[in-house]
């Protein structure tokens, strides 16, 4: 794609600006675990709110939802716009105990809820998952991206990605990550509500013409629809979503950092709402080159399309940036909460009990680096999957279902019980053989369909080895489930206006989903 000295000069303006944003902020102290791994509790609702956001959207989305949205219609909005119930329980539900217990990573809470083992495995399964699907698959997809827009070799511009967002990540620590997150998050959003904007110009009718007609112009679609049938987007909804959002650690580790429980709740609920613009961004683009050209043959090409024929030389350093921007700060996210993972559950409860906050630190960094370099020699292993979209959220539906049982059951259920936990989160790794599986000998099962059924089951499962083993005590279940004196904030002589209030705005919130889905449905 042709870029003009404006484009390229935007672009590098935009790298030096998110390099120096990120080593200027670490600067900061970082003598402590805390100030480290949650940015010493200092984080604004805001940041937290457009963090989310960065932190969320990558080439996945820029790529692979944009096709996804071009083969499927507006029901892939789903993928944006259904976050918001797992997100309200994330602000009321899980934050309110998470905060209360003043854990530094996810992990830590099943150890006080069910035990070590369940702390141990989840902390595993998390960094597999981090270092060999999320990473791995970012970094091609980055890359893969560049070259397909820009021509830049997509090997070397991996390299150059993780070099530059592991560096000061692995100086500065969740400081540095989220307050780059703003810059990139805000970046990125432009860019890509640039592209809707310019697509609802171009197609007639405008919005009209971008919804086209049948399935492709509802959010729901009937149960006889061979992809993305009303059911799948339940699954997606209350299994996929609920593990993103209430029990991920790269996504938690802002709320964890917040300075206050209502700028927790308060950014949670901000990134709900943005998630609004944001399917402009990364869902409409497919919808609009479906509208403009319905015979392209490669679905994961709708994005390169639509950026080559609206957007015009001079603006494309714009798009370039917010590419490179997703990508930067997944990386640089996924590198800090893996590093506070093995760090805090594995390092210091294994190897060095005794671990001082200065020894903490180093390992952190070392960990950091470690899983940057894993995820990037295995990208050419995420090279031989054809649809790289289709097959991460095929992932992530089965491995979220045991993880969603557990924290879900744990936090809403006193009766839940160690073992259950235990065994369930065990089903982790065949729910992964299963995808696999799948694909080999029942194909024409839906995928989505066959995790919500898989999760009811372990459901199931889970109940019934709770009822069979022995209660847990009253220290295991005092402080580390949600009771309904939670969903008032822990503020003590703190008077907030009502414009203020984190209920009201999550009442308006409410509003406008319901409001938005009774309109497209």
């Amino acid at each position: 794609m042709e870029l003009s000295g404006l484009d390229i000069t935007v672009f590098i303006l935009f790298i030096i600006s998110v390099v120096s944003v990120g080593f200027i902020v670490g600067r900061r102290k970082q003598d402590t675990v805390a100030e480290y791994f949650l940015a010493g509790n200092r984080i604004p609702w805001y940041a937290i709110g457009v963090s989310i956001i960065a932190a969320s959207i990558s080439t996945e989305q820029f790529l692979g939802e944009v096709g996804f949205a071009y083969k499927n219609g507006l029901v892939v909005a789903n993928w944006e716009w259904a976050n918001f119930i797992a997100q309200s329980m994330l602000a009321f539900i899980f934050i309110p105990v998470f905060l209360r217990q003043r854990i530094v990573t996810i992990p830590e809470y099943l150890a006080r809820r069910f035990d070590d083992r369940c702390r141990t495995l989840f902390a595993v399964l998390l960094v597999i998952s981090y270092a060999f699907i999320n990473l791995a698959g970012v970094l091609y997809l980055g890359g893969f991206a560049i070259e397909v827009l820009f021509g830049v070799n997509r090997w070397a511009a991996l390299w150059i990605l993780a070099a530059l967002a592991g560096a000061y990540t692995i100086y500065g620590g969740l400081t540095s990550v989220v307050w780059t997150d703003l810059l990139q998050g805000s970046i990125l959003l432009g860019g890509g509500v640039l592209v809707f904007v310019l697509g609802l110009l171009a197609v007639p009718d405008g919005f009209s013409g971008i919804l086209s007609s049948g399935d492709r112009a509802h959010l729901m679609l009937p149960s006889s629809h061979p992809v993305l049938p009303w059911t799948a987007i339940l699954a997606i909804t209350f299994v996929t979503n609920i593990f993103y959002y209430c029990s991920n650690q790269y996504i938690n580790q802002r709320c964890l950092a917040a300075r206050t429980e209502w700028d927790a709740r308060m950014g949670v609920i901000f990134s709900a709402f943005l998630g609004i613009p944001l399917a402009l961004a990364v869902t409409f683009p497919g919808m609009i080159a479906y509208a403009l050209e319905p015979s392209l043959e490669v679905a994961d090409r709708a994005y390169p399309y639509i950026v080559a024929k609206l957007v015009p030389i001079g603006l494309r350093g714009i798009i370039f940036a917010a590419l490179t921007g997703a990508v930067m700060s997944t990386i640089a996210s996924l590198v800090s909460s893996s590093s506070a993972i093995v760090t805090v559950n594995l390092y210091q409860r294994f190897l060095n009990p005794r671990a001082t906050d200065r020894q903490m630190i180093r390992v952190g960094r070392l960990v950091g680096l470690s899983v940057l370099l894993i995820g990037a020699l295995w990208t050419p292993v995420v090279k031989s999957f054809e649809l790289i979209f289709s097959y991460f959220q095929e992932c992530w539906v089965f491995f979220s279902a045991p993880i969603v049982v557990v924290f879900a059951g744990g936090i809403l259920w006193r009766r839940a019980t160690s073992t259950a936990a235990f065994y369930t989160l065990l089903m982790g790794f065949p729910m992964l053989i299963l995808v696999f599986l799948r694909r080999g000998f029942f194909p024409f099962i839906n995928p989505f369909n066959m995790a919500g059924l898989a999760s009811i089951l372990m459901l199931g499962f889970f109940i019934a080895v709770s009822l069979a083993t022995a209660r847990p005590t009253a220290l295991r279940t005092a402080e580390n489930v949600w009771q309904r004196k939670l969903f008032s904030l822990a503020e003590r002589g703190v008077i907030r206006r009502w414009w203020t209030s984190e209920k009201f705005w999550w009442g308006v919130l409410i509003t406008v989903y319901v409001s938005l889905y009774a309109w497209l449905w």
